[in-house]
């Protein structure tokens, strides 16, 4: 029985010891929301025309890729806050695929539209994904 309760609080240690790894890095953004921001279906965030909503990303969201449904056709997206601390910089990134790995943009700063233009008649419509990264200053 002591055994088990041993593996229990080593197993228990070592997630402990895993979030501490990840945790001091973020622990200077303010609170969990980490960024928000809203795309449209039409070419310069053309304000009520074609708003297809608002993203909110919380800080549990971090570095993970999230697809664009496939029923929106992501042309423009506005950057319309992004949390960041004293010893970190947040940025939100959009992709052409689905998967965050294709045309990699990173967003430009707050309240400015970024407009995806097709580069080829083969090229994705719009975009497919994006993930909000940060990195210690």
């Amino acid at each position: 029985m002591q055994l088990s309760h041993l593996f229990s609080a080593a197993a228990a240690q070592a997630l402990v010891s895993n979030a501490l790894v990840v945790l001091p890095r973020q622990t200077n953004i303010t609170d969990a929301h980490l960024a928000n921001f809203r795309t449209w279906g039409a070419a310069n965030c053309p304000g009520a025309v074609d708003n297809q909503g608002e993203w909110n990303e919380q800080l549990f969201d971090l570095n993970i890729c999230y697809q664009f449904p496939s029923s929106l056709e992501v042309v423009s997206v506005q950057l319309e806050n992004i949390d960041t601390g004293d010893y970190v910089t947040c940025n939100a990134y959009v992709f052409t695929d689905s998967d965050c790995t294709v045309d990699e943009v990173a967003l430009p700063g707050v309240g400015v539209c970024y407009t995806y233009t097709k580069t080829s008649v083969y090229a994705n419509p719009g975009l497919g994904s994006y993930k909000i990264a940060c990195a210690d200053n």
